[in-house]
């Protein structure tokens, strides 16, 4: 290029150019196979008795994100060869007789003009990044925070991203003998020591392929990690919302469960449990208009919004029990938790959340100290004198956390 007397622009123009015209055939083909892999992937976990939607076709935006990638890659691969090309003269350009390789770089730098400005910033980071990692992790297992959780495991994916690629620069002469002497076993000694030597005559060049390469492979490792994480943390999430596998509503008056329980008997050889649950007592009644319900102290001077519900002796069995984090409970009882709200104790409380509980200074150890539930309506008003039988941090398809909520606190009764 230098000798049909091109000036920098036209240089920088020639490099690019060739650089996009080299990748165009892999985007071409590319597109053509990401829509016959998207068909037999769509056909694979989508079927057409779902009445899914779905078009195993791209969309602009994909089109558009994958253009702008395979353009972008090519011109970001373009810069160090720019550089390389632009910083020397025309008569090393044009010397064709002696070779570009450097096998052995050396820079001699005076101790004053010695940059510790990178070294500094990248210690920096790694001991901000280490403690990030050490005093937010265990945060979010106590606080069961799952998106501050899965934020610090891809901080940590990071982490050992960058930490491969280093350990790959670091073996990389290591691993270059061992494949040397793995794959050309059956050459003579002086050939193998002349691979060897040519290999570290192209030391610097190899690095960065392995760089490239290292970081390919982690990038790919980092995103099959994230997306097993993020369709896990879905998958929680939407048990920790419902609270079982299978929750069924009826709003049906006439559909009662002494109309269900006998189809049930016929297929409970299928069934590990079951259980029942009414609606919001605010529901109970169309024709009557609950205008408030909360629970207070004895004067009602502090008021804890409530939704209360009624749920049969084996509710908890057929719950993620794994997902029920126990606030406070007197710890006599071996039933389950909802059991005790039908022994002779459990008629005469209900199950509240920990934030009620704090709220209104009650305990189950304090027996003496009841609650009083206000349920007001149009017609008539009802108020209970109740005692708190056990309260939860987290408990699963309800909210009864221990955590101030503006929105309601779930109860049991």
């Amino acid at each position: 290029y230098r000798m049909v007397g091109l000036n920098k622009v036209g240089l920088i123009t020639m490099v690019l150019l060739k650089a996009f015209f080299f990748v165009l055939p892999a985007i071409i083909t590319s597109f053509v196979l990401s829509v016959v892999m998207l068909f037999v992937i769509y056909r694979q976990l989508f079927d057409s008795a779902m009445g899914t939607d779905l078009v195993p076709i791209p969309t602009g935006r994909a089109i558009g994100y994958a253009l702008g990638v395979g353009i972008l890659i090519p011109i970001a691969s373009s810069l160090y060869p720019l550089r390389v090309v632009l910083s020397k003269n025309l008569t090393d350009a044009l010397d064709y007789a002696h070779s570009k390789t450097k096998a052995v770089l050396v820079k001699i730098v005076h101790a004053k003009n010695f940059d510790k400005k990178p070294y500094i910033i990248f210690g920096l980071v790694t001991v901000l990044y280490g403690i990030s990692v050490y005093y937010f992790l265990p945060l979010s297992l106590i606080s069961l925070n799952f998106t501050l959780l899965l934020t610090i495991f891809f901080m940590i994916l990071i982490g050992m991203f960058v930490g491969l690629v280093l350990l790959a620069l670091n073996i990389q002469r290591l691993l270059e003998i061992l494949m040397v002497y793995i794959f050309l076993f059956y050459e003579k000694t002086s050939t193998r020591i002349l691979v060897l030597k040519n290999l570290v005559a192209h030391k610097q060049r190899n690095k960065m392929t392995v760089a490239i390469y290292a970081m390919s492979i982690g990038f790919l490792i980092m995103i099959i990690v994230a997306y097993n994480l993020e369709i896990s943390n879905s998958k929680i999430q939407k048990l920790m919302l419902s609270g079982s596998y299978m929750d069924l509503k009826v709003s049906n008056e006439y559909i009662t469960p002494q109309l269900i329980e006998p189809s049930l008997k016929d297929v409970e050889k299928y069934i590990d449990s079951h259980a029942w649950e009414t609606q919001d007592i605010a529901k109970w009644y169309d024709d009557l208009a609950v205008n408030s319900i909360f629970a207070s102290d004895e004067l009602t001077l502090i008021q804890v919004p409530c939704h209360v519900f009624g749920v049969s002796p084996l509710y908890t069995k057929t719950l993620m029990s794994q997902y029920v984090v126990l606030d406070n409970s007197n710890g006599t009882s071996a039933l389950d938790l909802t059991e005790q709200l039908y022994t002779a104790r459990g008629i005469q409380g209900s199950a509240v959340s920990g934030n009620t509980m704090n709220k209104l200074s009650i305990s189950p150890s304090k027996w003496k100290s009841p609650y009083k539930l206000n349920v007001f309506t149009d017609e008539w008003n009802i108020f209970l004198r109740l005692r708190a039988l056990w309260s939860t941090k987290f408990f699963p398809g309800k909210i009864m956390s221990d955590r101030v909520s503006s929105v309601r606190n779930d109860a049991f009764i």
